[in-house]
């Protein structure tokens, strides 16, 4: 009896996981009064809540379909690990499968297991199926991966890389959307309330920073998009306020920009006060 529970012990013990790394500490978010004293940016929020949960749903679904091409493979979700996901092939020597949340898809050789004799190594069996094990207990050992050459592993590996790329694709560029999305339509509207609601800063101090922040996106498609939300809340926040950027001021800031692109607000900023 002592070893059988030893058996089936060793079946459901898993290796640990890695440590996540720690999340980037967060800047504070302007207190409830600052935020309600602030007019509604117009039009900086570029994706409403109704987009972020149509793209949440896209990464589901193209999520769904490369879980359906690994099974067409051969694999079986097996273990569900925090935010991945565990994939074991029917083969026991075969690499497990790895399919992180955030669109990581990475491959690992599968250690020795056991399993229930007759029945897949996917397939691991109630408990009662492994009493033959105490009586035969190398009829119930599958030595993995552990075995197989670097050459026969890579090339099983190339194959469901090959078979599953555009699926993995399809879901890395859903996953970017969405963070994308969430970026435009949650973070940096709240960066820019945090810093036109700063009571420390004269006028001229808020709008240094917000050039600043504009100014330090980077010239890439992501970055224009980013530009474009700060624009928005720069032409509908601050330049209808009392304090709006002047015409001599952006030009002096435009002069000394790093960005590619010159911010340009319209007729409010080419008037003196």
């Amino acid at each position: 009896m002592y070893s059988l529970l030893l058996l089936v012990g060793l079946l459901h013990a898993e290796e640990p996981a890695p440590t996540p790394a720690p999340a980037p500490a967060e800047e504070p978010a302007p207190s409830p009064g600052e935020a309600e004293s602030l007019p509604p940016p117009v039009g900086a929020r570029v994706a409403g809540e109704e987009i972020d949960v149509q793209q949440s749903q896209e990464v589901l679904r193209k999520r769904a379909e490369l879980y359906e091409a690994l099974v067409k493979e051969g694999y079986v979700r097996r273990l569900r690990r925090e935010e991945r996901t565990v994939f074991l092939s029917e083969d026991p020597w075969k690499p497990r499968v790895i399919v992180h949340d955030d669109g990581w898809v990475y491959f690992k050789r599968e250690p020795p297991r056991l399993h229930a004799p007759g029945r897949s190594f996917s397939d691991q069996g109630s408990p009662a199926s492994y009493l033959l094990c105490v009586i035969m207990p190398t009829s119930c050992l599958s030595v993995g991966g552990w075995l197989v050459s670097p050459r026969k592993m890579g090339a099983v590996t190339a194959d469901v890389m090959d078979s599953t790329r555009d699926k993995v694709r399809a879901m890395n560029d859903a996953v970017a959307r969405r963070e994308l999305g969430h970026r435009l339509n949650q973070d940096i509207p709240r960066d820019l309330e945090a810093i036109w609601a700063r009571v420390d800063l004269p006028p001229e101090g808020r709008r240094l920073l917000l050039f600043a922040y504009w100014d330090t996106r980077t010239d890439t498609p992501e970055g224009n998009a980013a530009k474009g939300a700060i624009e928005a809340f720069l032409r509908g926040v601050v330049q209808q306020s009392d304090i709006p950027f002047t015409a001599e001021e952006l030009a002096a800031l435009n002069a000394r920009r790093e960005s590619v692109q010159i911010l340009e607000l319209g007729a409010r900023a080419l008037d003196a006060p």
